[in-house]
Protein backbone atom coordinates (compact mmCIF):
# COMPACT_ATOMS: atom_id res chain seq x y z
CA UNK A 1 0.00 0.00 0.00
CA UNK A 2 1.23 3.21 -0.94
CA UNK A 3 2.45 5.79 1.41
CA UNK A 4 -0.40 8.39 2.29
CA UNK A 5 1.25 11.95 1.35
CA UNK A 6 2.09 13.87 3.92
CA UNK A 7 0.08 17.37 4.48
CA UNK A 8 2.35 20.77 4.17
CA UNK A 9 3.40 21.88 7.88
CA UNK A 10 2.61 18.45 8.95
CA UNK A 11 6.18 17.95 10.73
CA UNK A 12 4.83 14.34 12.56
CA UNK A 13 6.23 12.82 9.90
CA UNK A 14 9.21 10.60 9.30
CA UNK A 15 11.58 10.89 6.75
CA UNK A 16 11.94 8.59 3.80
CA UNK A 17 9.12 6.18 2.95
CA UNK A 18 7.69 5.80 6.35
CA UNK A 19 3.93 6.31 7.07
CA UNK A 20 3.12 9.19 8.93
CA UNK A 21 1.16 9.06 12.07
CA UNK A 22 -1.13 11.79 14.14
CA UNK A 23 0.43 12.97 17.01
CA UNK A 24 -0.97 12.19 20.47
CA UNK A 25 -2.79 14.37 22.58
CA UNK A 26 -1.24 13.36 25.66
CA UNK A 27 2.24 12.92 24.58
CA UNK A 28 2.16 16.48 23.46
CA UNK A 29 0.88 17.41 26.36
CA UNK A 30 3.57 15.58 28.70
CA UNK A 31 6.32 16.51 26.23
CA UNK A 32 5.07 20.37 26.17
CA UNK A 33 4.94 19.90 30.37
CA UNK A 34 8.40 18.66 30.66
CA UNK A 35 9.74 21.47 28.49
CA UNK A 36 8.07 24.19 30.15
CA UNK A 37 9.55 22.16 33.70
CA UNK A 38 13.07 22.19 32.09
CA UNK A 39 12.72 25.98 31.11
CA UNK A 40 11.71 26.81 34.61
CA UNK A 41 14.36 24.63 36.57
CA UNK A 42 17.12 26.61 33.64
CA UNK A 43 15.71 29.93 34.61
CA UNK A 44 16.30 29.48 38.14
CA UNK A 45 19.37 28.01 37.93
CA UNK A 46 20.43 31.19 36.05
CA UNK A 47 19.61 33.65 39.05
CA UNK A 48 22.12 34.68 40.91
CA UNK A 49 21.97 35.94 44.94
CA UNK A 50 23.62 39.55 45.32
CA UNK A 51 26.01 38.25 48.36
CA UNK A 52 26.79 35.40 45.87
CA UNK A 53 28.94 37.80 43.81
CA UNK A 54 32.87 37.73 44.48
CA UNK A 55 34.02 40.21 46.80
CA UNK A 56 36.15 42.02 43.82
CA UNK A 57 33.03 42.12 41.71
CA UNK A 58 30.81 43.76 44.68
CA UNK A 59 33.45 46.48 45.44
CA UNK A 60 33.85 47.38 41.44
CA UNK A 61 30.45 48.00 41.36
CA UNK A 62 30.27 49.96 44.89
CA UNK A 63 33.23 52.08 42.95
CA UNK A 64 31.35 52.52 39.65
CA UNK A 65 27.48 53.34 41.27
CA UNK A 66 29.01 55.45 44.43
CA UNK A 67 31.87 56.97 43.96
CA UNK A 68 31.97 60.52 42.41
CA UNK A 69 35.39 62.15 40.29
CA UNK A 70 34.17 65.84 41.61
CA UNK A 71 33.24 67.51 45.16
CA UNK A 72 28.84 67.10 45.59
CA UNK A 73 27.51 70.18 46.02
CA UNK A 74 24.60 70.03 47.85
CA UNK A 75 21.64 72.29 48.58
CA UNK A 76 18.64 72.44 50.76
CA UNK A 77 15.24 73.80 49.47
CA UNK A 78 11.72 74.78 50.83
CA UNK A 79 9.05 72.07 49.23
CA UNK A 80 6.17 74.74 47.76
CA UNK A 81 3.65 74.70 49.98
CA UNK A 82 4.63 72.91 52.82
CA UNK A 83 6.81 73.47 55.86
CA UNK A 84 9.42 70.36 54.97
CA UNK A 85 12.89 70.92 53.41
CA UNK A 86 14.64 68.40 51.17
CA UNK A 87 18.23 68.22 50.04
CA UNK A 88 19.17 67.76 46.22
CA UNK A 89 22.21 68.14 44.34
CA UNK A 90 23.31 71.64 43.41
CA UNK A 91 24.15 71.99 39.99
CA UNK A 92 24.80 75.63 37.50
CA UNK A 93 23.13 76.69 34.99
CA UNK A 94 22.55 75.36 31.23
CA UNK A 95 24.50 77.05 28.37
CA UNK A 96 25.96 80.12 28.18
CA UNK A 97 27.85 79.26 31.56
CA UNK A 98 27.76 82.65 33.20
CA UNK A 99 29.22 82.84 36.69
CA UNK A 100 26.17 85.15 37.74
CA UNK A 101 23.92 81.90 37.46
CA UNK A 102 26.41 79.32 39.49
CA UNK A 103 23.87 79.37 42.42
CA UNK A 104 20.91 78.48 40.39
CA UNK A 105 18.66 76.16 42.08
CA UNK A 106 18.96 72.98 40.48
CA UNK A 107 16.32 69.78 40.39
CA UNK A 108 18.39 66.98 40.47
CA UNK A 109 18.61 64.85 43.33
CA UNK A 110 22.03 63.14 45.02
CA UNK A 111 21.51 60.14 42.88
CA UNK A 112 22.10 62.42 39.36
CA UNK A 113 24.96 63.87 40.64
CA UNK A 114 27.07 65.05 37.97
CA UNK A 115 30.43 63.22 36.26
CA UNK A 116 33.29 66.11 36.08
CA UNK A 117 34.44 66.79 32.37
CA UNK A 118 37.98 68.16 33.39
CA UNK A 119 38.36 68.60 29.78
CA UNK A 120 35.54 71.42 29.60
CA UNK A 121 36.44 75.14 28.82
CA UNK A 122 35.77 77.89 30.84
CA UNK A 123 32.83 79.40 29.30
CA UNK A 124 31.57 75.22 28.87
CA UNK A 125 28.77 73.90 30.69
CA UNK A 126 29.40 71.34 32.40
CA UNK A 127 27.88 67.44 31.40
CA UNK A 128 25.89 64.97 33.51
CA UNK A 129 26.97 61.42 32.47
CA UNK A 130 27.09 59.66 35.95
CA UNK A 131 24.50 59.15 38.34
CA UNK A 132 24.98 57.86 41.76
CA UNK A 133 23.16 54.92 43.23
CA UNK A 134 22.57 55.73 46.84
CA UNK A 135 19.67 53.69 47.28
CA UNK A 136 22.07 50.47 47.07
CA UNK A 137 22.46 50.79 50.60
CA UNK A 138 19.42 49.60 51.27
CA UNK A 139 19.47 46.27 50.09
CA UNK A 140 20.61 44.35 53.39
CA UNK A 141 22.37 45.38 56.60
CA UNK A 142 25.72 43.70 54.72
CA UNK A 143 25.10 46.22 51.62
CA UNK A 144 25.61 48.93 53.53
CA UNK A 145 28.09 47.84 55.54
CA UNK A 146 30.41 47.37 52.61
CA UNK A 147 29.02 49.72 50.41
CA UNK A 148 28.83 52.87 53.26
CA UNK A 149 32.32 53.64 53.71
CA UNK A 150 32.37 54.47 50.07
CA UNK A 151 29.49 56.70 49.50
CA UNK A 152 30.43 58.81 52.56
CA UNK A 153 34.08 59.00 51.74
CA UNK A 154 32.93 60.91 48.83
CA UNK A 155 33.71 64.82 49.01
CA UNK A 156 30.25 66.65 49.89
CA UNK A 157 29.99 70.16 49.23
CA UNK A 158 27.57 72.50 51.60
CA UNK A 159 26.69 75.86 50.43
CA UNK A 160 24.26 76.19 52.94
CA UNK A 161 24.61 76.01 56.96
CA UNK A 162 21.24 74.48 56.48
CA UNK A 163 22.08 72.28 54.13
CA UNK A 164 24.61 70.97 56.13
CA UNK A 165 22.40 70.94 58.81
CA UNK A 166 19.42 68.90 57.50
CA UNK A 167 21.91 66.26 55.69
CA UNK A 168 24.11 65.52 59.22
CA UNK A 169 20.83 65.45 61.38
CA UNK A 170 19.64 62.69 58.68
CA UNK A 171 22.09 61.16 59.63
CA UNK A 172 23.40 57.94 62.12
CA UNK A 173 26.03 58.21 64.53
CA UNK A 174 27.61 55.01 62.47
CA UNK A 175 27.14 57.06 59.01
CA UNK A 176 28.49 60.46 60.70
CA UNK A 177 32.19 58.30 61.31
CA UNK A 178 31.88 57.67 57.26
CA UNK A 179 32.49 60.93 56.30
CA UNK A 180 35.80 61.43 55.57
CA UNK A 181 35.86 65.25 53.29
CA UNK A 182 33.63 67.91 53.77
CA UNK A 183 33.48 71.53 52.41
CA UNK A 184 30.96 74.25 54.05
CA UNK A 185 29.82 77.38 52.82
CA UNK A 186 29.57 79.90 55.32
CA UNK A 187 27.51 82.01 53.78
CA UNK A 188 29.53 84.91 56.13
CA UNK A 189 27.82 88.13 53.92
CA UNK A 190 27.16 91.81 55.35
CA UNK A 191 24.40 93.78 53.49
CA UNK A 192 23.97 93.85 50.17
CA UNK A 193 26.86 91.28 49.35
CA UNK A 194 27.28 88.78 46.91
CA UNK A 195 27.02 85.05 47.14
CA UNK A 196 30.71 83.91 45.21
CA UNK A 197 30.02 85.82 42.06
CA UNK A 198 27.74 88.41 40.96
CA UNK A 199 24.52 86.85 42.36
CA UNK A 200 22.72 89.43 44.86
CA UNK A 201 22.50 88.67 48.13
CA UNK A 202 18.96 88.47 49.98
CA UNK A 203 17.90 91.40 52.06
CA UNK A 204 18.51 91.42 55.57
CA UNK A 205 14.67 91.61 57.34
CA UNK A 206 13.04 90.08 60.31
CA UNK A 207 13.59 85.91 60.47
CA UNK A 208 12.35 84.22 57.27
CA UNK A 209 11.80 80.44 57.86
CA UNK A 210 12.46 80.36 53.80
CA UNK A 211 15.72 79.07 53.49
CA UNK A 212 16.80 81.37 50.90
CA UNK A 213 15.18 84.40 51.99
CA UNK A 214 16.12 84.17 55.48
CA UNK A 215 18.87 87.04 56.57
CA UNK A 216 22.37 85.76 57.26
CA UNK A 217 22.06 86.04 61.02
CA UNK A 218 18.95 83.67 60.56
CA UNK A 219 21.07 80.91 58.54
CA UNK A 220 23.72 81.39 60.65
CA UNK A 221 21.40 80.17 64.16
CA UNK A 222 21.89 76.18 61.91
CA UNK A 223 25.82 76.44 62.36
CA UNK A 224 25.96 75.59 66.05
CA UNK A 225 23.72 72.59 66.26
CA UNK A 226 25.40 71.20 63.14
CA UNK A 227 28.95 71.45 64.45
CA UNK A 228 27.47 69.67 67.42
CA UNK A 229 26.13 66.52 65.68
CA UNK A 230 29.87 66.53 63.49
CA UNK A 231 30.95 65.73 66.94
CA UNK A 232 30.24 62.24 65.81
CA UNK A 233 32.27 62.16 62.43
CA UNK A 234 35.79 60.80 64.04
CA UNK A 235 36.46 59.40 60.62
CA UNK A 236 37.07 63.61 59.72
CA UNK A 237 40.75 64.03 57.47
CA UNK A 238 39.47 67.47 56.37
CA UNK A 239 36.93 70.16 56.52
CA UNK A 240 37.30 73.27 54.22
CA UNK A 241 35.50 76.51 54.93
CA UNK A 242 34.24 78.44 52.17
CA UNK A 243 33.57 81.74 54.38
CA UNK A 244 32.41 83.57 50.52
CA UNK A 245 33.81 87.17 50.33
CA UNK A 246 32.61 90.46 51.85
CA UNK A 247 32.91 92.81 48.72
CA UNK A 248 35.40 91.29 46.81
CA UNK A 249 38.08 91.27 50.18
CA UNK A 250 38.71 88.83 52.77
CA UNK A 251 38.72 89.23 56.16
CA UNK A 252 40.93 86.25 57.74
CA UNK A 253 40.02 88.16 61.26
CA UNK A 254 36.36 87.81 61.00
CA UNK A 255 36.07 84.61 59.70
CA UNK A 256 37.95 83.11 62.26
CA UNK A 257 35.97 84.49 64.90
CA UNK A 258 32.98 83.34 63.37
CA UNK A 259 33.70 80.00 62.62
CA UNK A 260 35.07 80.00 66.66
CA UNK A 261 31.40 80.93 67.44
CA UNK A 262 29.39 78.48 65.83
CA UNK A 263 32.10 75.47 65.89
CA UNK A 264 33.76 76.09 69.24
CA UNK A 265 32.23 72.73 71.08
CA UNK A 266 33.20 70.56 67.78
CA UNK A 267 36.82 71.99 68.08
CA UNK A 268 37.38 71.20 71.82
CA UNK A 269 36.00 67.84 71.44
CA UNK A 270 38.51 67.60 68.49
CA UNK A 271 41.45 68.74 70.58
CA UNK A 272 40.74 66.00 72.91
CA UNK A 273 40.29 63.18 70.65
CA UNK A 274 43.22 64.44 68.30
CA UNK A 275 45.53 64.70 71.51
CA UNK A 276 46.51 68.48 71.67
CA UNK A 277 45.75 71.79 69.49
CA UNK A 278 47.86 71.81 66.79
CA UNK A 279 46.74 68.37 65.92
CA UNK A 280 42.97 69.40 65.59
CA UNK A 281 43.54 72.75 63.62
CA UNK A 282 45.39 70.73 61.18
CA UNK A 283 41.81 69.89 60.50
CA UNK A 284 40.31 72.37 59.10
CA UNK A 285 41.50 74.99 56.16
CA UNK A 286 40.08 77.49 53.98
CA UNK A 287 39.02 76.76 50.24
CA UNK A 288 37.05 79.24 49.29
CA UNK A 289 34.79 79.16 46.31
CA UNK A 290 36.06 75.30 45.26
CA UNK A 291 34.99 75.36 41.67
CA UNK A 292 34.13 71.62 41.24
CA UNK A 293 31.65 72.21 43.76
CA UNK A 294 29.77 74.64 41.51
CA UNK A 295 30.25 72.51 38.57
CA UNK A 296 32.54 75.18 37.30
CA UNK A 297 36.02 74.75 35.67
CA UNK A 298 39.03 74.84 37.38
CA UNK A 299 40.85 77.04 35.04
CA UNK A 300 38.40 79.87 36.30
CA UNK A 301 40.63 83.15 36.82
CA UNK A 302 39.12 83.80 40.05
CA UNK A 303 39.32 80.32 41.52
CA UNK A 304 42.95 80.42 40.81
CA UNK A 305 43.46 83.40 42.80
CA UNK A 306 41.50 81.72 45.66
CA UNK A 307 43.94 78.64 45.81
CA UNK A 308 46.83 80.56 45.45
CA UNK A 309 45.77 82.52 48.50
CA UNK A 310 44.62 79.04 50.23
CA UNK A 311 47.85 78.40 52.27
CA UNK A 312 48.03 81.91 53.90
CA UNK A 313 44.83 82.15 54.50
CA UNK A 314 44.65 78.75 56.29
CA UNK A 315 47.91 79.92 58.25
CA UNK A 316 46.36 82.89 59.73
CA UNK A 317 42.49 81.12 60.19
CA UNK A 318 44.36 78.54 62.41
CA UNK A 319 46.65 81.01 64.52
CA UNK A 320 43.26 82.74 65.24
CA UNK A 321 41.40 79.86 66.06
CA UNK A 322 44.53 79.07 68.50
CA UNK A 323 44.34 82.43 70.18
CA UNK A 324 40.99 81.47 70.54
CA UNK A 325 41.87 78.17 72.61
CA UNK A 326 43.82 80.24 74.71
CA UNK A 327 41.82 82.80 75.60
CA UNK A 328 44.39 85.13 74.51
CA UNK A 329 41.39 87.79 72.64
CA UNK A 330 40.11 90.61 74.51
CA UNK A 331 37.61 90.51 76.86
CA UNK A 332 35.39 92.91 74.84
CA UNK A 333 35.32 90.15 71.69
CA UNK A 334 34.85 87.39 74.48
CA UNK A 335 31.61 89.71 76.00
CA UNK A 336 29.96 90.05 72.40
CA UNK A 337 30.45 86.62 71.96
CA UNK A 338 29.00 85.66 75.09
CA UNK A 339 26.21 88.31 74.64
CA UNK A 340 24.98 86.46 71.14
CA UNK A 341 24.84 82.87 73.43
CA UNK A 342 27.32 82.05 70.41
CA UNK A 343 24.54 82.23 68.00
CA UNK A 344 23.76 84.89 64.77
CA UNK A 345 26.19 87.46 63.12
CA UNK A 346 27.47 89.51 66.19
CA UNK A 347 29.96 91.51 63.90
CA UNK A 348 27.21 92.37 61.61
CA UNK A 349 24.79 94.53 63.55
CA UNK A 350 23.21 97.37 61.80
Amino acid sequence: MAAQPTAIGDHSASIGDQPATMPNPTEATTASGDKNQNNNTNRNRNIFRWADLPAELRNKIYELTLTATAPIAIEAVKIPGSDSLRLQHQRPEEPPFRPGHLLRRGTKFLGDVPAYNRHLTYHSAPTYTLGLAPALLLLNKTTYAEAGPILHANHLHFAQPVAFAVYIDRLSPTARALLKEITLGLELRARNETIFIGIPAPPRRAVDHDTYHAPTAGRARFWPPAFTALKDAVGLERVHLDPGRRNGAYDAERVANEVWMHAHHWLKTVVGRKGGQEEALELVDVKMGDPEGVGMPKNSPIFDYDAYKAEERTRVLREQLARWMRGDLTREMRDAMSAREVVGDWRLRE
